[in-house]
This record gives C-alpha cells, sequence and structure tokens, in this order.
C-alpha cells in the first residue's frame, strides 16, 4: 500500500473552501426556478397588463381620503391602489435582482481526489 503523506492545513482548507463554494453553488440552482417563476409571473406579459390595469384604476379612482400631516389615519381605494402599484413595482426589481444573484459563478475547481 503506498504511503500518503499528511495534508498541509493550507491544503486542508482549500479542499473545506472548494466544498463550501460547490455547495453554495447547488443551493443557488436550487432555489433559481422558483425565483424564475416570481420573476417570469410580476415581469411577463400578464402581470404587466394587471400592474397598467391598476394603475388605470388608481388614476380613475376618486376615493382618496386626506389625512392631515402627522397623523395617522384611513386610506380610500386610491391610496389602497397606489400602493399596491409600489409594492409591485419594488416586489419586481427585487425579484429581478435576486434571479440575478442566483445565477451560476464562475466555475470552480473542484477539489483533488485521494
Amino acid at each position: 500500500m503506498p504511503e500518503t503523506t499528511p495534508k498541509t492545513d493550507a491544503e486542508k482548507l482549500a479542499e473545506a473552501m472548494a466544498l463550501t463554494i460547490a455547495g453554495a453553488e447547488l443551493e443557488k440552482e436550487a432555489r433559481r426556478p422558483s425565483a424564475q417563476a416570481a420573476a417570469d409571473l410580476l415581469t411577463g406579459a400578464e402581470g404587466l397588463a394587471f400592474l397598467d390595469a391598476l394603475k388605470t384604476a388608481a388614476a380613475a379612482n376618486v376615493d382618496d381620503l386626506t389625512t392631515p400631516l402627522g397623523q395617522r389615519g384611513g386610506e380610500g381605494t386610491k391610496q389602497m391602489l397606489e400602493r399596491l402599484v409600489t409594492q409591485i413595482e419594488g416586489a419586481s426589481a427585487g425579484v429581478v435582482a435576486r434571479l440575478s444573484t442566483l445565477q451560476p459563478s464562475v466555475p470552480v475547481p473542484a477539489p483533488a481526489q485521494d
């Protein structure tokens, strides 16, 4: 049986780091389909049509409630629709940004096998 030399701490660290990076890539790969589905929903034709319909409804709505500065109060349907538009626009930008972080990184060499 051939004698093997013990690995140095640097070699052990390099192997552990390679395994960590490979694990992170597998995690991103597993998460990417769900994020892509959300992006498709929010930025696809149906999602954009829904957002446009909300914007049109908000612009045409006259049920707004003014709230004195510094006080909490109710909101009319106009404010509710405007809030939905803002949230959907933010969510669309967020999911696109999240999807970009889930793209594969530059390939990393696999750790040496003994």
